[in-house]
């Protein structure tokens, strides 16, 4: 792989570990409440790791995505725990702790549902988004990028809700299935209204390096 390409593939998966790393902290300790929806905080900028994740799968191909995935899981499990460790160590005041405990701390459950839902949606949106483009290679990229996203992030909402919301939180079953019904609509809705993003990104990307997209096998000359 090209230098280009090396650097390239870097940064979308620095970008993509932050988005992670941060929406798993917002979730942690916050609904986002309006008068129209409720959604968990981490879900606002989270469904861009799927934007990433089917520019990256487009362009590098499946094996490069699930490194990447695989180091955002590792990054962010390492950032929890080094999160949990300092929630351990003595604190200046009583105040600091209590408000460092109510940003930081994550529950076992919330921790296994959205690790769950992050490692099963990641897969299936790899493994779906590769096989719509060898099942149908001359339709549009933006049908297995919506097609493979939608799929994808059902599961993701149905997991981490049910996990964090619905057993973490003890909100009732019917609060959950509005703020899952919400989560999921939000999804759905970003993932339209980012459908430019990933066209940019599958194009332009490309040209930044003058490389051919067929990244599956290359020659080493």
């Amino acid at each position: 792989m090209s230098s280009h390409k090396n650097k390239t593939f870097f940064n979308l998966s620095l970008t993509f570990s932050l988005i992670l790393i941060l929406s798993n902290l917002v979730a942690a300790s916050r609904l986002i409440v309006t008068p129209y929806f409720t959604i968990p905080g981490g879900l606002l900028f989270y469904p861009l790791t799927f934007v990433i994740s089917n520019i990256v799968n487009e362009i590098f191909g499946p094996e490069k995505t699930r490194h990447m995935v695989f180091s955002a899981f590792a990054g962010n499990m390492l950032c929890l725990i080094f999160l949990q460790i300092v929630s351990l160590l003595p604190a200046s005041s009583i105040e600091i702790a209590n408000a460092w405990h109510i940003l930081f701390d994550v529950s076992p459950i919330a921790f296994i549902a959205s690790f769950t839902a992050f490692s099963v949606s990641q897969q299936l949106d790899i493994i779906s988004f590769h096989f719509f483009k060898r099942r149908f290679p001359k339709s549009s990229p933006w049908i297995r990028n919506n097609a493979s996203s939608m799929l994808s992030q059902m599961v993701d909402t149905l997991i981490v809700d049910l996990g964090v919301v619905y057993i973490g939180m003890h909100l009732s079953f019917t609060k959950t299935l509005q703020i899952m019904t919400c989560s999921y609509l939000y999804k759905v809705f970003f993932i339209l209204a980012t459908t430019p993003i990933f066209y940019l990104g599958i194009r332009r990307i490309p040209r930044i390096y003058k490389d051919n997209m067929e990244t599956k096998h290359e020659t080493l000359i």
